[in-house]
């Protein structure tokens, strides 16, 4: 192969990575991107002594690097996929070195191996915009804790608190911890929380809720199938509230179970997949859920039992359901415009009339007919006794 069909390769794959990687520093520390940006228009390539490229670049100051080409294959009888990530590897390190040779900033969390994971791929980033939206319209100073955990419109929260029994000096993770209503909550009982979530505006507000409760909350930006806590750190509890239905269940249990011990306890609430009622609501309500919500089946649930020795299951909302029909037709209240859910245990006393008996005949009913369980909106899954990573069934 000629040094110029190697040199031309080299430059495609090597501006292709700086892309990647200038597109991640935006999301991270968007006041550098204009730097990357005008570093990358100045880029230029030359064929170099043993098998190396020799990159210039103009912007911040002139300046060059000879990089080696040894272990790069453009092309092979291997396998495509062992050829693109041995390539990419070797690429993302001649990028980062040649942009830190010129004095450009990277930021801690645009690493390699986060992109490799997919860290930063469109679907976290459309995940973070979401919520980034989000956050910026609302003002922590009003949000009532304890209304959003105990209001009679919110099972999951009251049920997840009585199981949970005292917090007080547990660790706790609060995973996809959004506005941070149950972080803080979880905080004021007495517990040591660490709040994770995709969005740094979400984190911000978390912040400034645990200061107006007059407590603390760790925060740590991340995913929940690439949480990036340090080797050997582990939980007492570690709570998901909306988030499997988001995520590939068996990637974020990998993530989770390597941070509990065998006395943890793994608590989530998540939407079911069944109900009609809620189905026709998903199809309106666009505005307010993102693209990927895959609400949980059964075969769904039965992962957390590969998972766990012990999986206790609760179900929530079969003809209580009917406040979101009244919510509709009656109040006129559009989907797009305010989320039904949250709405709901903010008005729980209003609805305390219409709630309590229904929820009285919810019990019974699946108590009498456990079939119509999964026909409920909400699921309430908690897990205990993790079992050794490698014998789990894939």
């Amino acid at each position: 192969m000629s040094n110029n069909v190697i040199l031309n390769s080299y430059v495609y794959h090597f501006l292709l990575h700086c892309r990647r990687i200038s597109e991640v520093q935006r999301l991270l520390d968007p006041e550098t991107f204009d730097g990357w940006q005008q570093w990358i228009e100045g880029l230029e390539f030359k064929n170099g002594l043993d098998n190396s490229v020799s990159v210039y670049w103009t912007h911040p100051q002139p300046g060059n690097i000879a990089l080696g080409t040894d272990g790069l294959i453009w092309f092979s009888h291997g396998t495509k996929e062992s050829r693109v990530n041995q390539n990419q590897v070797i690429l993302e390190k001649h990028v980062r070195q040649a942009a830190m040779e010129s004095g450009l900033s990277i930021h801690a969390e645009n690493t390699i191996e986060s992109i490799m994971e997919g860290r930063f791929h469109s679907h976290y980033q459309e995940e973070e915009l979401l919520f980034d939206t989000w956050a910026k319209s609302v003002d922590p100073k009003k949000i009532d804790i304890f209304l959003m955990n105990e209001s009679v419109t919110a099972p999951e929260m009251r049920f997840i608190t009585s199981a949970l029994g005292d917090l007080t000096k547990k660790t706790l993770l609060d995973i996809g911890c959004g506005l941070g209503e149950a972080s803080v909550y979880f905080a004021v009982k007495g517990a040591e929380v660490t709040a994770v979530d995709v969005s740094r505006d979400m984190l911000t507000e978390v912040s400034l809720l645990a200061e107006s409760y007059k407590t603390r909350v760790r925060t740590h930006r991340a995913s929940i199938d690439h949480l990036h806590f340090p080797k050997g750190e582990k939980f007492d509890v570690i709570y998901a509230g909306n988030v499997f239905h988001h995520v590939n269940i068996s990637t974020a249990l990998d993530e989770i179970i390597s941070l509990m011990t065998d006395e943890s306890i793994l608590v989530c609430w998540e939407p079911v997949a069944y109900n009609p009622i809620i189905n026709i609501y998903r199809k309106i309500a666009t505005h307010v859920r993102s693209d990927d919500e895959h609400p949980l089946t059964l075969s769904d649930i039965d992962q957390f039992r590969q998972y766990f020795s012990s999986v206790e299951v609760e179900w929530f909302w079969l003809t209580t359901l009917v406040i979101f029909i009244l919510m509709f037709f009656w109040q006129r209240r559009n989907p797009n415009n305010e989320r039904f859910w949250k709405a709901v245990v903010v008005e729980g006393e209003k609805w305390a009339w219409l709630y309590k008996p229904l929820a009285a005949i919810d019990h019974w009913l699946i108590s009498v007919f456990p079939f119509l369980g999964p026909l409920c909106w909400n699921v309430v899954i908690i897990a205990k006794q993790p079992k050794e990573k490698n014998n789990n069934i894939r």
